[in-house]
């Protein structure tokens, strides 16, 4: 697998895309945050609010409640993507972020946490990419 999700995860260990949470890949919730894992449509929100120029968010919210009770119904499978695409969304970003910083860890897990410092309840996908702002914008300035 190209993506390194964190780092200390082993191959029985799993990170939670919302809090960075690491735990073993049993667990179908994070024991930090709670975030059920392999069922996409539990009672949490969304990690990102979906818009559209053609329907609202209340219609878009009815069809993909509908598309989940018909999944429901009829035992079809949710895909990979629509289970871990977040969560591989996530490590290319983190392994973007470690690479504009030269691999350090340490750097982006300090930036990391200075964008939660920022923003209390952001999830660690916003987080990252708000260092990565940070940082082109730090890199922008200094020239």
């Amino acid at each position: 697998m190209p993506f390194s999700l964190g780092e200390t995860a082993d191959m029985n260990e799993i990170e939670c895309p919302r809090c960075g949470e690491i735990f073993h890949f049993d667990y179908s919730r994070c024991p930090n945050c709670g975030l059920n894992l392999y069922e996409p449509n539990s009672e949490f929100e969304p990690l990102e609010k979906i818009e559209s120029n053609f329907l609202s968010p209340k219609k878009l919210s009815f069809f993909s409640r509908l598309k989940n009770y018909l999944k429901q119904i009829t035992g079809q499978k949710y895909t990979a993507e629509e289970v871990f695409g977040a969560s591989l969304d996530q490590a290319f970003l983190f392994n973007d972020l470690l690479q504009r910083v030269g691999g350090d860890r340490q750097t982006v897990n300090r930036l990391i946490q200075y964008e939660y410092s920022l923003k209390p309840k952001a999830t660690r996908r916003q987080c990252i990419q708000s260092a990565i702002e940070r940082l082109e914008q730090d890199q922008r300035s200094n020239k």
